[in-house]
């Protein structure tokens, strides 16, 4: 496992957390004003779900291509490259949305995004490289919390941005990401020597990344538990805008709050609940209990009658969003540290092979949503529906957690 070394050390290694944040800002600030970019694009009716899960669509493809190539190319030619060029990407995509004078321009733009995404899993890799096996968790934990944080910052300003013009959010995001890469050239210092690079073997595209997760000493078994929690996950943020926009009435400056809310959760869960929870119990046991705490909050997010019963809720899953950090603990503990980069990219890609998937249960769980009154209690069905899902992922990960530890054979 890697140790790493203090001479080693990059003279900023904590710039990685702060340029994470930035991204995860660019990603998000666009969330609340996207299904109204492309209803004014796109017109009236049940078309627009089609066109909003089209540009997800594309987003996700692509995200899904670039995570896992990039993920194994940084472990042959090392993270600080990619992640700068990655930012140019971003910020290239996020300008062609906020100029784009039609659906095709503002899908090419959301696809570019996808394609220069992969910061999330080269970041986790980074983080991988200098810590060691002892404090990997803590590490990730934070990250988590950073990108936490920029999901709470993020929403909370494309809300304000988007109530006057859905085009703002766009720009505002695309300087974020074109600052942080300015930042990137100056302060980011690679993480992996020369002597730590190398080809880890198998296909340069998403499914031989996706089939070496799978081979993962301990870890195998547990990965369709891992898509099942992240197929939710996806289905919810997609969905929730919508979802909050009918059942609670709520516009565009409010679902900027509700993100905003399940940023600060996500932050707390994983950046405090987490760090400290693996102080005291086994990661496994952390797992299993975020598990169980996200699908109960899932079926009450469902049941809220009233905008203000979400928060209360959100509140109280505390332990819910430590569940992703927990499974990519245990991931990178299974590595060595030549293919760590290679494993967090086959997470992220897991991840977007699951976000390539949400956007069709999305949609119809959406038109199945809109046959009932806002107030009917059927309207959280796409609250349910994920639910169910992790609670699947609860019995899958019960089975290879619950008593043993899952490094074992």
């Amino acid at each position: 496992m890697m140790t790493g070394s203090a001479s080693a050390t990059p003279r900023f290694p904590r710039f990685v957390f702060l340029l994470q944040l930035m991204d995860m800002i660019s990603l998000s600030l666009v969330l609340p004003v996207l299904p109204a970019l492309v209803g004014e694009l796109a017109g009236t009716g049940a078309s627009v779900y089609f066109w909003y899960g089209v540009a997800t669509f594309a987003f996700a493809v692509c995200f899904f291509f670039s995570a896992a190539v990039m993920g194994k190319l940084s472990d042959r030619f090392g993270r600080r490259p990619l992640m700068i060029v990655n930012c140019a990407g971003l910020a290239l995509g996020n300008f062609l949305c906020a100029m784009a004078p039609g659906l095709a321009v503002l899908i090419a733009g959301r696809a570019l995004c996808g394609l220069s995404s992969a910061n999330i899993p080269l970041a986790q890799a980074y983080v991988a490289d200098r810590s060691a096996s002892s404090e990997r968790g803590r590490a990730f934990g934070l990250l988590g919390a950073m990108q936490g944080l920029g999901f709470i910052i993020g929403p909370m300003i494309g809300g304000y941005l988007g109530s006057g013009d859905l085009q703002i959010p766009f720009f505002a995001a695309a300087l974020f990401t074109l600052a942080g890469g300015v930042a990137a050239v100056f302060l980011l210092r690679e993480s992996l020597s020369r002597q730590r690079r190398q080809w880890t073997g198998g296909g340069l595209h998403p499914l031989a990344a996706l089939a070496q997760l799978r081979r993962l000493p301990g870890f195998g078994p547990l990965v369709p538990a891992v898509a099942l929690v992240m197929l939710a996950a996806n289905i919810v943020i997609i969905s929730w805008v919508p979802y909050a926009t009918v059942r609670f009435g709520w516009d565009t400056a409010q679902n900027g709050w509700g993100l905003f809310a399940f940023g600060l959760s996500a932050m707390l869960s994983q950046g405090l609940f987490f760090p400290h929870a693996v102080k005291k119990f086994p990661v496994r046991l952390v797992c299993l209990a975020g598990l169980f705490s996200l699908a109960a909050a899932y079926l009450a997010f469902g049941l809220a009658e009233r905008g203000w019963m979400v928060f209360v809720f959100m509140a109280a899953n505390l332990a819910g969003y430590s569940a992703l950090v927990a499974f990519q603990t245990l991931a990178s503990d299974g590595a060595d540290e030549q293919s760590q980069g290679a494993t967090m990219g086959g997470l992220q890609a897991l991840n977007n092979l699951a976000l390539i998937v949400a956007p069709g249960f999305t949609a119809a769980l959406l038109m199945a949503m809109a046959c009932f009154p806002a107030s009917d209690w059927r309207t959280g069905l796409p609250l349910y529906f994920c639910a169910a899902l992790i609670g699947g992922a609860l019995v899958l990960a019960a089975r290879r957690l619950a008593s043993s530890d899952p490094l074992e054979g």
